[in-house]
């Protein structure tokens, strides 16, 4: 996957690069004050592996 990602980029192909897990920008505010109350309402646990029902209800009614 990472091997093709890089052909598309020296193709000159607009590719967002995530395999280093580092993005190039800092986290915008209201995610990081969003993270810091997940965080002290407990949410410290992997979700189960689908995700969490209302975050995936929320992106399932954006994308309609």
């Amino acid at each position: 996957m990472i091997d093709q990602v890089r052909k598309l980029k020296r193709a000159g192909e607009d590719v967002i690069d995530l395999s280093a897990g580092e993005p190039d920008f800092v986290t915008p505010e209201h995610i990081r004050a969003y993270a810091k109350q997940a965080l002290d309402e407990g949410y410290t646990f992997y979700s189960e592996t689908p995700g969490l029902m209302e975050l995936r209800e929320a992106i399932a009614e954006k994308v309609q």
